[in-house]
């Protein structure tokens, strides 16, 4: 067997065995392929054709070259650049933040550039980042935002984003969302590589239907390569944690008023207890309407009456999550806020042990 020493490159087509470390500055070459277990140490640069077999972890500064396949198992660390070519498998995690230009059979860059016009070689990406923890970002949102040049969202959201060269932070504030969608807009229009990041999916209550909102009163954008790349909202991480409230006929309401009139609100939750489905609520209680929550609890009592199991998730998937599930007798107004999600059983949502969950059928 062949040891390497720091000072020397891997021989050709020398396999690197179980056991052999690969220091830091020894390359490892075209066709020696790295076996399991074997770490490769920060600066060595594996060259095409050396596949990393499983649990052989990539450390931070080791480029992987182009058609180097990096097998299941083999974490890749914040600042390893995957380079074009180089397909990563199931299981692999790519740290946020890391580069990965992506690869022919990428499902994010096989999509057809027919739709561009001329000029306009930039594009738009809304993408949703889960409820929290970087852990629940989707593979395809981390590649996205890999490759972006511009990062457009409220402030809480941008932050969640490593600065990295060649990446500009637009943050803003939260009631500003159409002017928020035109600056994108026009940032991809000259040719940037924009992503808008929503908490969640940016398809429920969040930035995918503004930035067609601002798309619809201008053609000239309308070319422009758009797409939307999908999160675990926070109705659904919510009811995950609970057990499963949401397994039947369900439905979503925005408690805000800020962009429809309060009786409308009313209206909408009285209508779905009457027809019984589970309730998931988003932005529940502010500072600024306190009054409108306990109100709703009003409406849902007189409706669903007094032994309605309703679910308090609070922060789900951050270091302050907190789930609590009481009858809606003894829910109070001040169990929510902001950053909690609200879910109503229907008249069969039962507890089983610490769970809580809603059969399939319905009587």
């Amino acid at each position: 067997m062949t040891h390497l020493h720091p000072e020397h490159s891997q021989p050709c087509g020398v396999p690197v065995a179980l056991g052999s470390p690969v220091a830091h500055g020894a390359p490892v070459a075209r066709g020696a392929p790295v076996a399991r277990g074997v770490p490769v140490a920060r600066g060595v640069p594996v060259a095409r054709g050396a596949p990393v077999a499983l649990g052989s972890p990539v450390a931070r500064g080791a480029p992987v070259a182009r058609g180097v396949p990096v097998a299941r198992g083999a974490p890749i660390a914040l600042g390893s650049p995957v380079a074009r070519g180089a397909p990563v498998a199931l299981g692999v995690p790519v740290a946020l933040g890391s580069p990965r230009a992506a690869s022919a059979a990428s499902s994010v860059q096989c999509e057809a550039r027919a739709v561009q016009g001329a000029g306009m070689t930039g594009w738009l990406v809304v993408a949703g980042l889960g409820p929290g923890d970087d852990a629940l970002i989707t593979p395809e949102v981390l590649a996205t935002l890999a490759e972006a040049t511009d990062i457009v969202g409220y402030i809480p959201y941008v932050a969640r984003i490593s600065p990295r060269a060649g990446l500009t932070l637009h943050a803003s504030d939260n009631r500003v969302e159409m002017d928020r969608a035109r600056h994108a807009l026009t940032m991809a229009s000259e040719g940037r590589r924009v992503v808008v990041v929503s908490s969640g999916d940016p398809g429920v209550f969040a930035m995918a239907s503004a930035v067609f909102e601002a798309l619809e009163g201008a053609p000239d954008w309308h070319r422009l390569d758009i797409r939307v790349l999908p999160g675990i909202t926070a109705m659904l991480a919510a009811a995950a944690r609970a057990g499963a409230p949401l397994g039947h006929d369900f439905c979503a309401i925005n408690l805000s008023d800020n962009l429809k009139p309060w009786p409308l609100v009313e209206r909408r939750l009285r209508l779905a207890a009457e027809a019984d489905f589970a309730m998931a609520f988003y932005n529940p209680r502010s500072a600024s309407r306190p009054h409108q929550f306990t109100r709703t609890l009003e409406i849902l009592r007189d409706a669903c009456g007094p032994d309605r199991l309703i679910t308090f998730a609070r922060a789900v998937t951050t270091p302050d999550e907190r789930i609590t599930t009481v009858t809606l007798a003894d829910a109070t107004p001040d169990m929510a806020d902001m950053r909690t999600v609200v879910i109503v059983g229907n008249s069969a949502t039962r507890r089983v042990g610490r769970f809580v969950y809603t059969p399939r059928r319905a009587l």
